[in-house]
């Protein structure tokens, strides 16, 4: 609520009339010897110590309600990679896609919005957001680019490329279409959206497939609280398939109440983990492949 613009301007209001407004007419009622003089004078005394009570206790109606601030809400994104702004941010390691049955041998390689230097990365906005509350979709990306490509992306530099382009909005956050279109015309590749039965012909060949997922409450395995983006990027000779998911964390933990999980159990280490085809497909909405020209 504090960081919108229609409720600042009200708070710059009240500010006025509190500071400005109400002394003077003190002023013109002391001089009248106006009755209200005293419970005015009362009112305002205990409106002022509020306000700055407020402020010493952080309130963003009262410290952000100013001109400045307000000029800068409307400001795009500003991106801000604050572990160290002139540092690349590569991938933490490179799997070798391992099935005999695989006809090239690419690496797939992993990033994880919960370690550093990603985990301190932001977009700067009305306040600070960080990447691994952000990310988990432009992080999914570069990881299914990484594998097209067989090249590890500079991560810093795919963000830096999106920050100011409309696919990341301060006030609606990651558009998921958006971001992968904007990052197609400038990596120079083709979006496919594929069918589940698809799945392993890419995969044997040597691709990697993002799949969007939901969270199913009633289900085990969730990959996230809400949409989440993981890739799969191998099937074993047994039938069971490899994923990494960007938004792995060494801890299993609840879903929040302000998450279409609450309450679910999200597992932790999954990048380690083992996976049915139905245990992925039962929590996908969409599957997607990269193809380079």
């Amino acid at each position: 609520m504090c960081d919108n613009n229609g409720v600042l301007i009200v708070f710059i209001v009240l500010k006025a009339i509190i500071l400005f407004v109400v002394p003077i007419l003190m002023v013109v009622m002391y001089k009248k010897n106006s009755r209200l003089f005293t419970i005015v004078g009362i009112i305002e005394l205990v409106c002022i110590i509020a306000m700055i009570l407020l402020r010493l206790f952080g309130n963003d109606c009262i410290k952000n309600s100013n001109i400045t601030y307000i000029k800068g809400n409307n400001d795009n994104t500003i991106y801000e990679n604050s572990y160290n702004s002139d540092s690349s941010i590569y991938s933490e390691e490179a799997y070798s896609i391992g099935s005999i049955e695989t006809t090239n041998d690419n690496n797939v390689y992993v990033y994880n919005i919960n370690t550093l230097p990603l985990k301190t990365t932001t977009m700067m906005c009305d306040k600070k957001r960080f990447i691994n509350n952000y990310g988990n979709s432009i992080t999914g990306i570069t990881i299914l680019m990484s594998n097209a490509f067989d090249s590890d992306f500079d991560e810093n530099e795919v963000f830096q490329r999106l920050a100011n382009s409309q696919a990341i909005d301060c006030d609606n956050g990651v558009n998921f279409e958006a971001v992968f279109n904007e990052l197609a015309r400038l990596y120079g590749f083709r979006i496919r959206e594929i069918s589940y039965s698809e799945m392993d012909r890419y995969i044997l060949n040597g691709h990697s497939v993002l799949a969007a997922t939901i969270n199913e409450p009633d289900e085990e395995y969730n990959f996230g609280c809400g949409r989440d983006y993981i890739v799969v990027y191998n099937k074993s000779n047994d039938g069971y398939y490899n994923i990494i998911n960007p938004n792995d964390k060494t801890y299993s933990y609840f879903c929040p109440s302000d998450t279409i999980g609450y309450g679910s159990i999200i597992d932790k280490n999954q990048n380690n983990n083992n996976y049915t085809f139905e245990e992925i497909n039962s929590k996908t909405i969409g599957y997607f492949v990269i193809e380079v020209e």
